[in-house]
């Protein structure tokens, strides 16, 4: 072979590992960007951690309210303790996380099990002190290795609340991140024989706490007036007390509700209401960790109730976990980095060695 049709087979074989590069690239976008599972094609899902005091709680290994404990029965959050006054884990049980980043999209909650860019993944979960706190955390990777969840629930079996700290760990830069929460109160359904309560944010009496309110009293048949409600830090950037089939999506659907607490805490909205509130967080770099906090409470009054949302928000909490440089991945260590652009590059250098060899013999 002559020394011109070498250095136009080195150029040749440079070119098609180029292109080899972007489409094997191209496949495995495509392939991270498939769903494995959409809402409600999986199982449904009832395993976690029961923890009983002043309040019952119920919390599920994926980080959500509601499990079937195999003593206790059905439990997501019940005050008084007990099945006659659950208040989560009952009907569709719409407790649950939803996140999206780029072009993908995932989330849980008991009934539709892990769907999305999480299906087929295992959390891992542990059980730890902080404080006066018994913290129950859950951790999960997504499938394409992008973002961690950590949900870590803080409860004292005295307190007539808990704090779920949520930290999103960004393992590459995300365009478009969106959070979601959804608590479909049913206060006291069992007893009362139904889902629907009044329903109001608390945004007119005490809008530092960014809290939606559920409440039932004698007048539709409870046996004394109970308040249960979610306060949330930072500020949402959007919600909808008629957000229970929204979570399979960014953003709300219409019709969206928002009805607001009357300053003598009535309301005019009666309804089988689930909220949703929403974070919007933009593009993140690599390394980001983002920290949501939320706080579950029970009291006879809508004062009782403001004054323990106030007090979980308060809480010290430990701090989010960083984005580590090593993982681990079932017991094993891996790196976090992708090498086929490593190796890419040495095949690339070495058809560059391969071109100027055959440059530095053509006829002069």
């Amino acid at each position: 072979m002559s020394s011109k049709k070498l250095l136009y087979t080195a150029l040749a074989f440079v070119l098609l590992c180029l292109m080899a590069h972007s489409v094997l690239a191209a496949n495995n976008n495509q392939m991270q960007k498939k769903y494995l599972a959409q809402p409600g094609e999986g199982r449904s899902y009832y395993e976690g951690i029961a923890l009983t005091g002043v309040l019952n709680i119920g919390f599920n290994n994926y980080g959500a309210l509601g499990i079937k404990d195999p003593t206790l029965g059905d439990i997501g959050f019940q005050y008084p303790a007990g099945y006659d006054y659950e208040s989560l884990a009952v009907g569709w049980w719409g407790e649950g996380w939803s996140i999206f980043y780029d072009n993908e999209g995932g989330g849980f909650q008991p009934h539709d099990d892990i769907w999305g860019d999480f299906a087929g993944q295992t959390p891992s979960v542990s059980t730890l002190s902080y404080n006066d706190f018994t913290v129950i955390e859950s951790r999960i990777v997504s499938n394409g290795e992008d973002v961690e969840l950590v949900h870590r629930l803080y409860y004292n079996s005295s307190y007539k609340y808990v704090v779920l700290q949520t930290c999103i760990l960004c393992f590459r830069g995300l365009s478009n991140v969106e959070y979601q929460r959804f608590i479909d109160w049913d206060v006291w359904s069992p007893t009362i024989g139904g889902p629907s309560n009044y329903w109001g944010y608390d945004n007119i009496r005490r809008p530092d706490l960014n809290m939606a309110v559920a409440f039932v009293n004698t007048t539709i048949g409870a046996p004394g007036e109970i308040y249960m409600g979610t306060a949330v830090s930072p500020t949402p950037t959007d919600y909808d007390l008629n957000g229970w089939d929204d979570y399979y999506d960014r953003g709300v659907e219409s019709p969206v509700i928002k009805v607001s607490l009357r300053a003598d805490g009535t309301t005019s909205r009666y309804s089988d209401d689930a909220v949703l509130f929403i974070w919007n967080f933009g593009n993140v770099g690599m390394g980001t960790v983002k920290e949501i906090v939320l706080v579950y409470a029970a009291s006879e009054t809508l004062d009782g109730l403001e004054s323990l949302a106030s007090e979980g928000l308060g809480v010290e909490l430990m701090d989010c976990p960083e984005v580590p440089i090593k993982k681990a991945v079932g017991g094993t260590v891996e790196v976090v980095e992708d090498v086929s652009d490593g190796n890419m590059f040495f095949v690339i250098l070495l058809a560059i060695g391969l071109i100027a060899l055959v440059y530095t013999r053509l006829p002069k």
